[in-house]
């Protein structure tokens, strides 16, 4: 029976730009959006308000394979020692979780050391040195990493503005028959949601239907935060399906081994601009941790 079936694979996509040589680390960090640096109190010994601020650099493993830049921003020091962090990475080639993330953490400083603690399950020890306006890092007594003072973290945040996307507007203008029947095209641009969905004058599906659809591997370049992480390839899948009145349904709802899919149902309808044909949307949502 013809059919127009539409597969939607849920994951966030994003241009990817390299590190520059210099490792110019503006916007290449994700930082949070409510941020704020309070300046040192009258109270604070010179040496801990020493590190109060931004910081930015980039860490080097020690076989030298490649590097990570980071943001440290130090939100608040307290005459006692204790210190307020923001700890940020973007992603590299080789070195790190090639996932970009901020954590906050306390931590405490000691002479020209401020040491703290990642809120991971494993609790990793972060420690950096301070002469002058430069610090030197190292993660669990490992790696190096050689950050500066950053006079304006914002330029770090590697976050991008929010892009508008259309919603649907009572007539299908975007995915129609005849673009989902072309050639893929060359590149793609976002699509709001609602258009995965009924648009207009919708009606029930013109067909019943029962198969097997295969999705080959293919490549991602993900993202996290709004920050462009590691690109990679996703393993291949195949999944069983039946359609149930105007849903979709998996064979077997689970995850999907070593593709990381979730399985879930869809939908199914027809539309008046299809030309006969019955149209199936079937979220695919990838899972990246």
């Amino acid at each position: 029976m013809p059919l127009l079936l539409l597969a939607i694979v849920v994951f966030t996509l994003a241009f990817v730009t390299p590190l520059a040589a210099a490792m110019d680390c503006r916007g290449a960090t994700p930082l949070p959006s409510d941020l704020r640096i309070t300046p040192p109190a009258v109270d604070v010994p010179a040496g801990v308000a020493a590190f109060a601020g931004g910081w930015s650099g980039s860490w080097t493993d020690p076989d030298g394979s490649g590097d990570l830049c980071t943001t440290l921003v130090v939100e608040e020091v307290l005459a006692n020692a204790y210190a307020r962090v923001v700890y940020s990475v973007g992603w590299a080639p080789k070195i790190g979780s090639g996932i970009p993330n901020f954590w906050r953490a306390t931590g405490t400083i000691s002479g020209d050391l401020l040491t703290f603690r990642l809120t991971d399950p494993n609790r990793p020890t972060l420690r950096f040195r301070q002469t002058g306006d430069t610090l030197a890092g190292t993660f669990q007594n490992s790696g190096s990493a050689a950050l500066a003072r950053a006079t304006d973290v914002r330029v770090l945040d590697c976050r991008p503005s929010p892009r508008a996307v259309a919603t649907p507007t009572g007539t299908r203008d975007r995915l129609t028959a005849a673009e989902l029947m072309s050639p893929p095209p060359g590149s793609t641009t976002p699509v709001h949601n609602d258009y995965f969905l009924p648009v207009g004058a919708a009606a029930p599906p013109r067909h019943a239907l029962r198969g097997v659809l295969t999705i080959p591997a293919f490549s991602v370049t993900p993202t996290r935060m709004g920050c462009p992480a590691r690109p990679g390839t996703q393993k291949g899948f195949t999944v069983a399906f039946f359609t149930d009145g105007d849903r979709v349904v998996p064979v077997i709802r689970d995850i999907v081994p070593d593709a990381n899919i979730i399985l879930s149902p869809g939908r199914v309808w027809s539309e008046p601009g299809d030309g006969g044909l019955s149209r199936a949307s079937f979220p695919l949502p990838l899972s990246t941790r």
